[in-house]
Protein backbone atom coordinates (compact mmCIF):
# COMPACT_ATOMS: atom_id res chain seq x y z
CA UNK A 1 0.00 0.00 0.00
CA UNK A 2 2.88 2.38 0.73
CA UNK A 3 3.96 2.27 -2.90
CA UNK A 4 0.70 3.92 -4.00
CA UNK A 5 -0.02 7.62 -4.01
CA UNK A 6 -2.75 8.25 -1.37
CA UNK A 7 -4.83 10.33 -3.81
CA UNK A 8 -4.79 7.46 -6.31
CA UNK A 9 -5.96 5.02 -3.62
CA UNK A 10 -8.79 7.34 -2.58
CA UNK A 11 -9.93 7.61 -6.20
CA UNK A 12 -9.74 3.85 -6.79
CA UNK A 13 -11.67 2.89 -3.62
CA UNK A 14 -15.34 3.54 -2.96
CA UNK A 15 -16.62 2.82 0.57
CA UNK A 16 -20.23 2.75 1.74
CA UNK A 17 -20.65 2.21 5.46
CA UNK A 18 -23.80 1.33 7.37
CA UNK A 19 -24.58 4.99 8.07
CA UNK A 20 -25.17 7.36 5.17
CA UNK A 21 -23.52 10.49 6.60
CA UNK A 22 -26.18 12.85 5.26
CA UNK A 23 -26.41 16.57 5.97
CA UNK A 24 -29.37 18.94 6.42
CA UNK A 25 -29.51 20.14 2.82
CA UNK A 26 -31.04 19.18 -0.51
CA UNK A 27 -31.08 15.73 -2.02
CA UNK A 28 -28.80 16.95 -4.83
CA UNK A 29 -26.20 18.42 -2.49
CA UNK A 30 -26.14 15.20 -0.46
CA UNK A 31 -25.68 13.06 -3.56
CA UNK A 32 -22.90 15.27 -4.91
CA UNK A 33 -21.12 15.75 -1.58
CA UNK A 34 -17.40 15.35 -2.15
CA UNK A 35 -17.75 14.96 -5.92
CA UNK A 36 -15.87 17.03 -8.45
CA UNK A 37 -17.11 17.66 -11.97
CA UNK A 38 -19.93 15.23 -12.83
CA UNK A 39 -20.77 13.73 -16.19
CA UNK A 40 -24.53 14.19 -16.78
CA UNK A 41 -25.01 10.79 -18.41
CA UNK A 42 -23.14 8.96 -15.64
CA UNK A 43 -25.11 10.93 -13.02
CA UNK A 44 -28.46 10.04 -14.64
CA UNK A 45 -27.46 6.37 -14.96
CA UNK A 46 -26.46 6.15 -11.28
CA UNK A 47 -29.70 7.84 -10.21
CA UNK A 48 -31.71 5.25 -12.16
CA UNK A 49 -29.56 2.38 -10.88
CA UNK A 50 -29.99 3.37 -7.22
CA UNK A 51 -33.71 4.21 -7.52
CA UNK A 52 -33.16 7.87 -6.63
CA UNK A 53 -34.54 9.05 -9.99
CA UNK A 54 -37.89 7.48 -9.07
CA UNK A 55 -38.33 8.98 -5.62
CA UNK A 56 -36.97 12.37 -6.74
CA UNK A 57 -39.51 12.39 -9.60
CA UNK A 58 -42.36 11.78 -7.12
CA UNK A 59 -41.42 14.83 -5.02
CA UNK A 60 -42.57 18.31 -6.15
CA UNK A 61 -39.08 19.74 -5.59
CA UNK A 62 -37.29 16.77 -7.14
CA UNK A 63 -33.57 16.81 -6.42
CA UNK A 64 -34.04 20.18 -4.71
CA UNK A 65 -36.06 18.66 -1.87
CA UNK A 66 -34.77 19.17 1.65
CA UNK A 67 -33.90 15.85 3.27
CA UNK A 68 -33.60 17.15 6.84
CA UNK A 69 -30.90 16.55 9.45
CA UNK A 70 -29.19 13.17 8.84
CA UNK A 71 -31.67 12.58 6.00
CA UNK A 72 -34.59 12.15 8.42
CA UNK A 73 -37.15 13.03 5.72
CA UNK A 74 -36.04 9.99 3.73
CA UNK A 75 -36.75 6.34 4.45
CA UNK A 76 -33.87 4.14 5.53
CA UNK A 77 -33.72 2.59 2.06
CA UNK A 78 -33.67 6.01 0.41
CA UNK A 79 -30.81 7.09 2.68
CA UNK A 80 -28.88 3.98 1.64
CA UNK A 81 -29.60 4.76 -2.01
CA UNK A 82 -28.10 8.24 -1.58
CA UNK A 83 -25.00 6.83 0.12
CA UNK A 84 -24.54 4.23 -2.62
CA UNK A 85 -25.08 6.79 -5.39
CA UNK A 86 -22.43 9.01 -3.83
CA UNK A 87 -19.94 6.13 -3.94
CA UNK A 88 -20.87 5.04 -7.47
CA UNK A 89 -20.58 8.57 -8.87
CA UNK A 90 -16.87 8.42 -8.11
CA UNK A 91 -16.64 5.43 -10.48
CA UNK A 92 -14.21 3.51 -8.23
CA UNK A 93 -12.42 0.36 -9.35
CA UNK A 94 -12.91 -1.25 -5.93
CA UNK A 95 -16.23 -1.11 -4.05
CA UNK A 96 -16.34 -1.77 -0.30
CA UNK A 97 -19.99 -2.02 0.76
CA UNK A 98 -21.11 -2.70 4.34
CA UNK A 99 -24.73 -3.90 4.45
CA UNK A 100 -25.66 -1.80 1.38
CA UNK A 101 -29.32 -2.91 1.26
CA UNK A 102 -30.17 -3.63 4.91
CA UNK A 103 -32.80 -0.86 5.14
CA UNK A 104 -34.22 -1.23 1.62
CA UNK A 105 -37.57 -2.79 0.89
CA UNK A 106 -37.48 -6.02 -1.10
CA UNK A 107 -38.48 -4.43 -4.41
CA UNK A 108 -35.80 -1.71 -4.27
CA UNK A 109 -33.18 -4.23 -3.18
CA UNK A 110 -34.01 -6.65 -6.02
CA UNK A 111 -33.98 -3.83 -8.58
CA UNK A 112 -30.70 -2.45 -7.27
CA UNK A 113 -29.01 -5.86 -7.32
CA UNK A 114 -30.29 -6.56 -10.84
CA UNK A 115 -28.97 -3.18 -12.03
CA UNK A 116 -25.62 -3.57 -10.28
CA UNK A 117 -24.74 -6.92 -11.89
CA UNK A 118 -23.49 -5.20 -15.06
CA UNK A 119 -21.88 -2.31 -13.17
CA UNK A 120 -19.88 -4.60 -10.89
CA UNK A 121 -18.70 -6.75 -13.81
CA UNK A 122 -15.19 -5.35 -14.20
CA UNK A 123 -14.68 -4.07 -10.65
CA UNK A 124 -13.63 -5.63 -7.40
CA UNK A 125 -16.55 -5.82 -4.95
CA UNK A 126 -16.12 -6.58 -1.27
CA UNK A 127 -19.47 -6.67 0.49
CA UNK A 128 -20.59 -7.50 4.01
CA UNK A 129 -24.22 -8.61 3.99
CA UNK A 130 -26.86 -10.70 5.68
CA UNK A 131 -29.16 -10.34 2.65
CA UNK A 132 -29.23 -13.24 0.18
CA UNK A 133 -30.10 -11.18 -2.95
CA UNK A 134 -26.81 -9.26 -2.64
CA UNK A 135 -24.91 -12.52 -3.09
CA UNK A 136 -25.89 -12.43 -6.78
CA UNK A 137 -23.16 -9.80 -7.17
CA UNK A 138 -20.27 -11.93 -5.93
CA UNK A 139 -18.20 -14.86 -7.20
CA UNK A 140 -16.64 -15.84 -3.88
CA UNK A 141 -18.10 -15.96 -0.37
CA UNK A 142 -16.28 -15.87 2.94
CA UNK A 143 -18.84 -16.95 5.55
CA UNK A 144 -18.15 -15.72 9.07
CA UNK A 145 -19.78 -16.89 12.29
CA UNK A 146 -18.84 -15.26 15.60
CA UNK A 147 -15.79 -13.70 13.93
CA UNK A 148 -14.44 -17.00 12.61
CA UNK A 149 -14.29 -18.15 9.00
CA UNK A 150 -16.72 -21.06 8.59
CA UNK A 151 -16.36 -21.38 4.82
CA UNK A 152 -14.42 -19.71 2.02
CA UNK A 153 -14.80 -20.53 -1.63
CA UNK A 154 -16.79 -20.29 -4.82
CA UNK A 155 -20.30 -18.93 -4.34
CA UNK A 156 -22.07 -22.17 -5.33
CA UNK A 157 -19.92 -24.28 -3.00
CA UNK A 158 -20.37 -22.01 0.02
CA UNK A 159 -24.12 -21.64 -0.60
CA UNK A 160 -24.40 -25.45 -0.57
CA UNK A 161 -22.55 -25.52 2.75
CA UNK A 162 -24.79 -22.79 4.12
CA UNK A 163 -27.99 -24.58 3.10
CA UNK A 164 -26.70 -27.79 4.68
CA UNK A 165 -25.91 -25.95 7.91
CA UNK A 166 -29.39 -24.41 7.99
CA UNK A 167 -31.11 -27.80 7.65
Amino acid sequence: VRQYVPADLRQALGYMGQTAGLIDDTLMRNICLGQGELDREHFAAMMRLTGIADFAARHPQGYGMSIGPRGEKLSGGERQSVALARVLLGNPKVLLLDEPTSSMDTMLEMRLVRNMVELVGNRTLIVATHRAPVLQLVDRIIWLDAGRIVADGAKADVLRQMSGAAA
